[in-house]
Formats: structure tokens, C-alpha cells, sequence
């Protein structure tokens, strides 16, 4: 039998991951990692609606972004992502800002 001394560091992980897990109790054992995306909002939400100003798409072509009014939980459902942060800074102005925000599965 190897003497436990000798494994190294992601041998000791996964031996005590696996000692952990309790399988009638997956999700106390199991961590899951949102993706994460970068999004063009406005800085402050419209006072009226509490909606941000977020790119909603972008017309390439001639680099022009139209934009929407989303709530703070559906930017990362709808708006356009940006896979980083510089990406989505080309697109920012005075008022808007880039953020990153996990994003929903499809």
C-alpha cells in the first residue's frame, strides 16, 4: 500500500474530495461554477423603470450597438456578451460601464 506522504497535492485533493462526498447529498458536495460573461451596462438604473441601458446587439458592419432596457437579472440572459473585459470596453461610454455577470445556460 503507497504511504500517503508520498501523493502529490491533486492526488491528496481528489482523495479527500472523494472522501467527502455523500451521494444521497450531491449538492453539498459538488460546486458549480456559473460561466461568466462581459456585459455594456449604464452605470445608473432609470429612476422610472429601475431598468439599466444594456447593448442588446451590434451591428458590426457599421459599429453601431442598439440598445435596450433590461433588468439587472436579465442582462445575462439577453444582452450581448462579450467573452473580455477589453471587448467590452470598446464599447463603453461616460455612462455605461463593463460588467461581468454569470449567464444563463441554454
Amino acid at each position: 500500500m503507497r504511504d500517503i506522504f508520498s501523493f502529490d497535492e491533486g492526488q491528496k485533493e481528489l482523495a479527500q474530495l472523494w472522501s467527502d462526498f455523500d451521494p444521497d447529498n450531491p449538492d453539498e458536495t459538488i460546486e458549480i461554477i456559473p460561466t461568466m460573461k462581459w456585459f455594456v451596462v449604464s452605470k445608473e438604473a432609470n429612476k422610472r423603470s429601475g431598468n439599466y441601458n444594456t447593448i442588446f446587439s451590434l451591428d458590426i458592419s457599421d459599429t453601431n450597438g442598439i440598445y435596450r432596457e433590461l433588468s439587472y437579472d436579465q442582462i445575462g440572459r439577453y444582452a450581448y456578451q462579450f467573452d473580455t473585459k477589453e471587448e467590452a470596453e470598446k464599447w463603453t461610454n461616460p455612462l455605461t460601464e463593463a460588467v461581468q455577470l454569470p449567464v444563463e445556460d441554454e
